[in-house]
């Protein structure tokens, strides 16, 4: 199958003036006689338009009305009743202003009422002017992205965007309506939060209290609208991907603390959107960098309120700050901060300073704040490899995994000793053979900054292979990759993103290593993905491997790393010819 190519659409219309006039009691008719054909049907449309219109003579009035006036259509509204207890009698007539007099609805009414879908309104009636065919492929095309209730995605989204629009062009919707529904939705959730106004739409009355009402709403609604993003960027309609977590958007949309003073904040965003927008760095680089630089605002805003500037700080500050991190704990385990992780924090904070000061931007330190001595010095341990033992009983574990994405990361991680993130990033044409037909892997660009191709176990292969027919089966645009430079079509995408590295390999592993056994007194499990990386290097190493080859094969930029391998197995080697097999060492006190 080819790629289909992103279609070159025009820029998103803009939406038409909102005039807040009513149709004329003989244009509706008009309209209701052309399109429904039954009597009864005719009847109760004109007779509910005449009550709305006696009640709200003013179009305008209605729509400036509190809202909770104009959730209910009629007295004596019984819950539960179909449809609603008749509190919804009118949406029909406001269907038919919106999407054929362009009479657009406001969202807190779009979003507080239930009402017919506009789609089933059209296949019923007609006349709404919606092109259902091209309806039926976007709903076909999303079930080919990997959802399986493509109908229930799409309606509640599509539906409120063009009656919010007041025009029925599915072709017209862009990211500006994305966002602005979003941001609906965001308001009219706070505002269920303190006031239940959907209640009388529930078929039983609900003992819940109304935040978590309201948070069950707010994820349901955000889940469809991504569904929508994730179906208009493919098909080329707006050119901004989704973000790969549902219920938030970016940690880019989030570089500096909301609570960092205006100077401290816009040299921050300064700085980062500078090393991600001219690719100084990998994006995990930049997010250490926005997290290390979070930590010193932290305690900025705790031991030195009255700082409203980075400018204001000097060496004696500096050292402040390192014996306060150095008390830090974290926030997941409670634990005191890890000495590689401080040491992180403060060559990122070092860099920013020294960079600041080179490039002779204001309000920053423009001096020496901190010193190599500064950073911490941490240990350099062995690598940790996996006994064979051990390694046998997990990977029988793994083979049983139901799910093929953790199933093929988790053989490849094990066959190929790339890091997670690589694995994570692989495209549709990463898997070829050597003329030989031994299968070999092409490896993204990762922390070295360099593709590489290795030779992959066959088991790898066959395992990698089911989920890239897959990927080549939905046929998903293709999405820039920052590392990679260009848009790549990636095998671990489902439903328009990339499968988390938690789903992938935190939660496989949790079950593999459970079903073997292989958990500690907590229950947490003893391996991690690193330490298939590992376990490749040491079996490269006894192997007989050069220090080229493993570099080769793990992407080690330096032989630094590398030699760790090499240096252990020369050691295992020279212990084996002073210590025969039959004879182990004698350990004299």
């Amino acid at each position: 199958m080819t790629t289909p190519r992103p279609l070159k659409l025009a820029p998103p219309a803009p939406k038409p003036p909102v005039r807040h006039v009513h149709a004329s009691r003989a244009t509706y008719k008009s309209w209701i006689y052309e399109h429904c054909a039954s009597y009864a049907v005719r009847w109760a449309r004109l007779d509910d338009y005449d009550r709305f219109v006696d009640r709200w003579p003013v179009l305008k009035d209605w729509f400036d009305a509190p809202l909770r006036q104009r959730l209910l259509d009629k007295k004596n509204c019984i819950r539960g009743q179909h449809p609603h207890g008749g509190a919804s009698v009118i949406m029909p007539y406001l269907t038919y202003l919106s999407l054929v007099q362009g009479v657009g609805l406001d969202y807190p009414v779009l979003l507080a009422r239930t009402f017919t879908s506009p789609f089933k309104h059209q296949m019923r009636y007609g006349g709404l002017g919606i092109d259902l065919a091209l309806f039926d492929r976007h709903l076909t095309r999303l079930e080919q992205l990997g959802y399986t209730c493509g109908a229930a995605q799409l309606t509640w989204p599509l539906g409120r965007m063009l009656l919010h629009r007041g025009d029925p062009d599915l072709a017209v919707l862009g990211m500006d309506d994305l966002v602005e529904l979003r941001e609906a939705i965001d308001r009219f959730t706070a505002r269920l939060r303190l006031d239940p106004l959907r209640e009388f739409y529930a078929r039983a009355p609900d003992a819940r209290p109304p935040a978590e009402v309201a948070n069950g709403y707010l994820h349901s609604a955000i889940a469809r609208l991504h569904a929508v993003h994730v179906l208009l960027f493919d098909i080329g309609q707006v050119q901004q991907p989704p973000t790969g977590r549902v219920n938030a958007g970016t940690w880019v949309d989030h570089l500096a603390p909301d609570f960092a003073p205006p100077k401290i904040r816009a040299v921050l965003e300064r700085y980062l959107r500078l090393h991600l927008q001219a690719n100084l760095d990998r994006p995990q680089t930049v997010r250490h960098a926005r997290d290390a630089l979070r930590r010193l605002v932290t305690w900025m805003a705790q031991a030195h309120p009255e700082m409203s500037s980075l400018a204001d700080l000097h060496r004696e500050h500096a050292e402040e700050f390192l014996r306060w991190l150095g008390t830090q704990t974290s926030q997941h385990t409670g634990v005191p901060l890890s000495v590689s992780f401080r040491r992180t924090v403060v060559t990122l904070i070092t860099r920013f300073v020294t960079e600041t000061a080179a490039w002779g931007w204001d309000d920053v330190p423009a001096r020496v704040l901190f010193t190599r001595a500064d950073i911490p010095k941490i240990t350099k341990p062995l690598p940790r490899f996996i006994p064979d033992h051990e390694l046998a009983a997990l990977m029988t574990t793994v083979d049983r995994l139901t799910d093929p994405y953790q199933r093929a990361t988790l053989i490849v991680a094990r066959w190929s000793g790339a890091r997670r993130d690589e694995i994570r990033r692989l495209a549709i044409d990463c898997l070829d053979s050597y003329p030989d037909g031994h299968p070999r892997l092409r490896i993204p660009v990762g922390k070295g900054y360099a593709e590489r191709m290795i030779p992959l176990h066959p088991q790898a292969a066959a395992a990698l292979q089911p989920v890239i027919e897959l990927a080549r089966q939905q046929q998903a645009r293709p999405r820039f990759d920052p590392s990679a430079g260009r848009a790549v079509q990636h095998v671990f995408l489902v439903r328009g993103k990339l499968l988390s590295n938690a789903f992938l390999f935190d939660l496989s592993l949790k079950a593999a290593c459970t079903a073997a056994g292989l958990v500690d007194a907590a229950g947490k499990p003893t391996i991690t993905a690193h330490r298939f990386r590992h376990t490749i290097g040491t079996q490269l190493a006894e192997g007989g491997a050069r220090i080229q080859t493993i570099m080769a094969v793990l992407g080690h930029r330096t032989p630094n790393m590398s030699i760790i391998y090499a240096s252990e197995e020369r050691v295992s080697r020279w212990t084996s010819k002073v210590w025969p097999a039959s004879r182990p060492p004698q350990v004299h006190v």
